[in-house]
């Protein structure tokens, strides 16, 4: 016997369409799907590449807590309740545009722009939706540009030698993002024979 066909329900038969891994790869930026407790429970596939995790790797993952040592644009440390993808969670409200610097899985330190959309169903919270952009060269080329402003700006106050190199080391460290700066002497085929070069450990 024939049954009609029960009527389309976007809620029931859309939803399992478009929260699917196969949807999300459509999408060429990276996306993450976070239930209401901020755990991945699905990511799409240029997300995979931009954190150097396979799906099922993250699965089950909340980042960015302490594992990926998240932290801000200004180098201090990023909690993961104060994050968008929790932020959003808890309030229901989308997120636009913060700057997260985090260390992935090759350690290489990212900085990445995400925004958060909340996911509602049936009037409820059920989510959130995650989209991370890699603005890492963008943000070494703005650091480049204020160092060079900055630079300049040393050439024409220091008294001597001695303090143009010893603000210049303190320019590295606070806006070139290094953790050390030494200044090292080294033998010159000049007059002088003291040439000067610094080395660095960048964060």
């Amino acid at each position: 016997m024939k049954t009609d066909k029960p009527p389309f329900d976007p809620h029931h038969d859309l939803l399992p369409l478009v929260y699917s891994s196969r949807f999300l790869d459509t999408f060429g930026f990276a996306l993450l799907l976070r239930d209401e407790q901020g755990v991945i429970i699905d990511s799409n596939r240029a997300a995979q590449d931009l954190l150097n995790f396979s799906s099922a790797n993250l699965k089950g993952q909340t980042p960015f807590d302490s594992r990926w040592s998240p932290v801000r644009d200004d180098g201090s440390s990023f909690p993961l309740l104060e994050q968008p993808s929790l932020a959003t969670i808890k309030t229901g409200q989308p997120i636009n545009d913060v700057l997260i610097g985090i260390d992935t899985a090759n350690k290489a330190r990212k900085w990445l722009s995400v925004s958060t959309f909340p996911i509602f169903h049936d009037g409820q919270l059920r989510g959130a939706v995650c989209s991370l952009s890699d603005v890492t060269i963008r943000r070494q080329e703005q650091q480049v540009i204020r160092l060079v402003n900055e630079m300049n700006k040393l050439v024409m106050q220091a008294d001597d030698e001695d303090d143009f190199l010893d603000q210049v080391s303190n320019l590295l460290v606070e806006v070139g993002g290094y953790a050390l700066v030494a200044f090292v002497l080294g033998a010159d085929e000049g007059a002088r024979g003291d040439d000067r070069r610094a080395h660095g450990r960048p964060h």
